[in-house]
């Protein structure tokens, strides 16, 4: 595993190629895949850091490569029957930053945009959650892979400058937020950078 994509490749957004599989950060994640330039029965296939890992074998036949990569990766990143409650408190850090309290709980699901449906009850998790845990502001990030990006919620007194890091379309709430991926290279800055505007003296 270390010679085939361990530490001399480098992780980032844009894939890298490593020995036989492309290696790339997705939503804060590292993940390897091939898509079929070697010969043999696996066309299209990978694995995802965190234990999800899918091998299309088509070689025959009429499947649809694109569509059944699809379903498998809805079918691992189904948060249907946990309660936001949980989802909050599923990949959680906690940073201090300017004396601001600041949390980030980011989610991996099918489809983000679907979650402004559930709007109202998000919001109320995401400030009580911060209310309880005394957190200044607090960011729930749904990410859809898929998609390619995510929707994002934030509670706490602070709660309006996540607005400011990642700005609604004119006459919208919970703008679906195109390419937005990964905590550590696009959430993180983001928010640092208006925490500072304002706490950094």
């Amino acid at each position: 595993a270390e010679l085939m994509y361990g530490r001399e490749f480098p992780l980032r957004d844009r894939p890298f190629y490593c020995m036989g599989l492309e290696k790339r950060l997705i939503g804060g994640r590292m993940v390897c895949g091939h898509g079929g330039g070697l010969h043999g029965v696996s066309t299209m296939g990978g694995f995802m850091e965190g234990g999800y890992a899918a091998a299309v074998l088509c070689n025959e036949g009429d499947l649809d490569v694109e569509e059944f990569a699809e379903e498998l990766f809805t079918v691992t990143s189904n948060q249907e029957k946990v309660s936001f409650s949980d989802m909050i408190n599923q990949d959680l850090k906690i940073y201090d930053i300017h004396t601001c309290k600041l949390s980030i709980s980011q989610v991996i699901v099918p489809s983000a945009k679907d979650t402004r449906a559930d709007t109202r009850e998000i919001m109320s998790v995401v400030d009580r959650f911060s209310r309880k845990k005394q957190i200044d502001l607090a960011v729930l990030v749904f990410t859809s892979i898929l998609e390619n990006g995510s929707v994002v919620y934030a509670g706490g007194d602070r709660a309006s400058w996540a607005v400011e890091a990642f700005p609604d379309c004119e006459r919208e709430e919970h703008t679906f937020q195109e390419n937005l991926l990964s905590r550590k290279q696009q959430i993180l800055p983001a928010l640092t950078s208006v925490i500072a505007e304002y706490m950094g003296g």
